[in-house]
């Protein structure tokens, strides 16, 4: 007969590992909802490891939360080999640096300097973990999804509003692209920058057709200094982050990422305030280097002089005395 998890059986299943009894059989844990009726459904999954970090017990859903694992966890399996893995599997899109964060976070949930730990960005993890420990040592890992992302139409509506919302508002073009260069979503600042083909720019719209008629509309005033963008900009392939001047004269950082899905979604930054500045300074430099020349010039000029006078000034001496 299954054990249900309790104050009384983990109490009972303590004393059994005091007294040298076997504890390797799994016991489900099932929490207890609110109002005491026993087997209700819940969303809530358990971990219990013991002071030296092995996994005692767990609920029969812990699984469900973290699949990419589940072939590693079973009764005495480590705290931080369990979490590598998850790191690994989960983080497989990652940079060594985003990994290393990751498993420095987890670790500090395992010593409490975390009692709770949102996963939602670690890989597919929609979930949060919340820490407790026993006097004895023994640490309590419970996990949740519930409030980790919305769940019914309205809420993932809302959310989604919110988000275009943002997105509109930030002073940066934004524009994101299915993998078939179809524009799904571009905000209102990606518009302002290219008056040209404003009204195209909606979804469904093919990038490489909005850009022919781009180059068709500014191809004479563009050729003095973009030649081989239009040709670049056939690729669907992103380009990382480069620099662009637009036909009116506007600077823009342009920075392209592939989506998972692969996609594209790029961003762009008006940075043209800041190449007048560079424009400026490097306007300054020039003068100063002029100027430093200018100086070195008359420096040693004025030595010759100096010299020349000195000299004649020493003939004039020697004169005397022949």
């Amino acid at each position: 007969m299954e054990q249900k998890a309790s104050p009384k059986n983990l109490t009972s299943n303590k004393n059994a590992s005091e007294n040298g009894a076997s504890t390797n059989e799994v016991v489900s844990l099932r929490p207890m909802p609110e109002g005491g009726t026993e087997g209700a459904p819940t969303t809530n999954a358990f971990a219990i490891f013991n002071t030296n970090g092995n996994l005692t017990n767990y609920s029969e859903n812990f699984k469900d939360y973290f699949p990419s694992i589940a072939n590693f966890i079973e009764v005495g399996a480590k705290y931080q080999v369990l979490i590598q893995e998850l790191v690994l599997r989960e983080g497989a899109d990652f940079s060594v640096t985003q990994r290393d964060e990751w498993s420095q976070r987890l670790y500090a949930h395992r010593q409490g300097e975390l009692s709770t730990l949102d996963l939602t960005g670690l890989g597919k993890l929609r979930i949060s973990s919340t820490r407790s420990e026993l006097q004895d040592g023994t640490l309590i890992f419970s996990f949740d999804n519930s409030a980790a992302l919305p769940t019914t139409l309205n809420e993932i509506m809302h959310l989604n509003r919110q988000v275009l919302s943002a997105i509109d508002d930030i002073n940066e073009g934004f524009v994101l692209y299915d993998p078939n260069g179809k524009m799904i979503y571009c905000n209102a600042r990606h518009r302002e920058l290219y008056p040209e083909v404003a009204h195209l720019l909606v979804p469904g719209s093919d990038r490489f057709e909005v850009l022919e008629v781009y180059w068709e509309k500014v191809g004479r005033i563009a050729s003095k200094f973009a030649h081989g963008t239009r040709k670049n900009n056939r690729s669907n392939i992103p380009r990382g982050d480069i620099e662009r001047q637009l036909p009116n004269g506007r600077w823009l950082k342009i920075s392209e990422k592939p989506t998972h899905g692969g996609g594209l979604v790029a961003v762009r930054t008006d940075i043209t305030e800041l190449k007048e500045n560079q424009t400026t300074l490097f306007s300054v430099n020039e003068r100063l280097l002029e100027q430093t020349k200018a100086l070195e010039i008359a420096s040693l000029t004025a030595q010759e002089c100096s010299a020349t006078i000195t000299l004649a000034g020493c003939d004039n001496h020697l004169g005397r005395w022949i």
